[in-house]
């Protein structure tokens, strides 16, 4: 099961190096956004709420592929599509695209954690289910 959303960023200038071309870490900031602004639609709390709840998502693996350079002012389409890999992950897949260009491909695994243990736990089955509601209502 997989989910499509779209986050719109702008290239600030914290973003880019001396040149004005987006640093390769910007990108992974492109990425946190899109996935608590995914996050906020399809679960009704950002990452950092569902924390103060008590449900932990970090980051077990990550990778990005640059094709191509953003620069300062750039507006871009971060395409992201969510699947659930397991009970205990997530799996967000990226497209970074500038009026349709594919500047950068990656994904981020994150695992839900249980914070008091910090260990791998079951994604809480309300958060399964409103993933499973927005998806169908994608259809």
């Amino acid at each position: 099961m997989a989910i499509r959303y779209v986050n719109k960023e702008v290239v600030k200038v914290y973003d880019t190096d001396f040149q004005q071309v987006a640093h390769y870490a910007a990108y992974y900031r492109f990425f946190t956004d899109a996935v608590t602004n995914f996050s906020k639609e399809v679960f009704g709390d950002s990452t950092e709420t569902l924390a103060y709840r008590g449900v932990w998502f970090v980051v077990v693996e990550s990778s990005a592929k640059y094709m191509k350079s953003a620069k300062l002012g750039d507006e871009l389409d971060v395409e992201v599509t969510a699947e659930l890999l397991s009970k205990k992950a997530i799996k967000y897949s990226f497209e970074i695209k500038r009026k349709g260009e594919l500047l950068t491909t990656g994904y981020l695994v994150m695992v839900c954690v249980d914070p008091e243990k910090w260990k791998a736990t079951e994604i809480p089955q309300e958060l399964i289910d409103k993933f499973k509601i927005y998806e169908k209502s994608m259809t």
